[in-house]
């Protein structure tokens, strides 16, 4: 599948890896569900509509199956009105990352995910990712998080792609006017 109206919405059991939806994170602060821009995972996506900066976030909490290195993907549909610098901690095996998200900038998937970077996990210990609202002035999307094995994630790449960018129409040249 190559068109991004394929994903309009995504079932997250229908993808690989260890996928957790917005609708199953801990939510701190007022956000708002919305199903305006697809792709989305579930049944919508919820933002924090520009507003109550630093006092809102989504923890995704889990374990992984087996100790090994994960892409971390992050869901959210992007647009110009979107927040660029979405502060996103990653509590993995070796402690804390801190990575900022563009959510400006169109997802590397189809399916509406990007990757974020490759962390260490250990089976059976209890991870979290959290999506924050500090530092960010317009829109932070939240719509879920996945973990995928390297061999996973090339596998997510080539099934899930996103489509072409959209040329730029060409206008013709308008030919003068007869005078």
């Amino acid at each position: 599948i190559s068109h991004r109206a394929s994903f309009a919405q995504v079932d997250p059991a229908s993808l690989t890896g260890i996928v957790i939806d917005d609708a199953d994170a801990d939510l701190t602060g007022d956000w708002t569900s919305s199903t305006s821009t697809k792709p989305y995972l579930g049944e919508s996506y919820i933002h924090d509509g520009a507003a109550g900066k630093g006092e809102k976030s989504a923890l995704f909490t889990f374990t992984v199956p087996e100790s090994g290195k994960r892409h971390v993907l992050i869901a959210y549909s992007q647009g110009s009105n979107r927040a660029k610098k979405v502060p996103i901690t990653i509590e993995h095996a070796e402690g804390e990352t801190l990575v900022h998200l563009d959510e400006m900038k169109r997802t590397e998937l189809g399916t509406g995910f990007t990757n974020v970077g490759e962390f260490p996990f250990k089976e059976g210990e209890t991870a979290t990712i959290s999506i924050g609202t500090a530092g960010t002035t317009q829109h932070v999307i939240v719509d879920g998080i996945r973990l995928l094995t390297a061999d996973e994630f090339e596998t997510a790449k080539k099934k899930e792609k996103a489509p072409p960018k959209p040329k730029p129409v060409s206008k013709k040249p308008t030919p003068p006017r007869p005078k």
